[in-house]
């Protein structure tokens, strides 16, 4: 396989309190996260899921990370 360094979108979603550290974040959100991919396969989280977080009082962070394949 070759290397692609094509920029891969990830989305962090948090609670808005300032002591919240990813660490104490749970396994199964991580998974979530991973598996939070449109019908496109990109790494944009579902509109529904945006309203869901903004009624949850949590923020949607944007991650830019390189993915190397």
């Amino acid at each position: 396989m070759g290397k692609s360094n094509a920029p891969c979108l990830l989305y962090q979603i948090a609670p808005r309190d300032s002591s919240f550290s990813l660490s104490r974040q749970p396994a199964a959100s991580l998974s979530l996260l991973a598996a939070m991919k449109d019908s496109l396969g990109t790494s944009q989280p579902f509109p529904s899921m945006k309203s869901l977080t903004s009624k949850l009082g949590w923020d949607v962070l944007p991650l830019r990370i390189t993915k190397q394949i």
